[in-house]
């Protein structure tokens, strides 16, 4: 594991051993999470303003359950870009 800025919220986080494309991370505002190299290629995860990264933040934890890591993959992030 490694510290760094979270994907996300930018608040410190843990990097968890990477599974294929997708990265993975443990942060206290996030939760533990997931999220596709797809998603963090897109212009439009690339260019999401700090409101919208809260919004994002909220998303992930809601769709977190039981401690579960939660993955944000296109089909879920198309989902989070419908609703704001």
């Amino acid at each position: 594991m490694e510290a760094v800025e979270c994907i996300i919220c930018k608040n410190p986080a843990m990097l968890l051993p990477k599974r294929g494309d997708r990265e993975d991370f443990n942060c206290d505002q996030c939760r533990r999470f997931g999220i596709s190299g797809t998603v963090i290629a897109t212009e439009k995860f690339k260019n999401l303003s700090n409101q919208e990264r809260n919004k994002l933040s909220s998303f992930i934890k809601a769709k977190n359950t039981n401690d579960s890591s939660f993955s944000l993959t296109s089909n879920e992030f198309n989902e989070f870009l419908s609703k704001i």
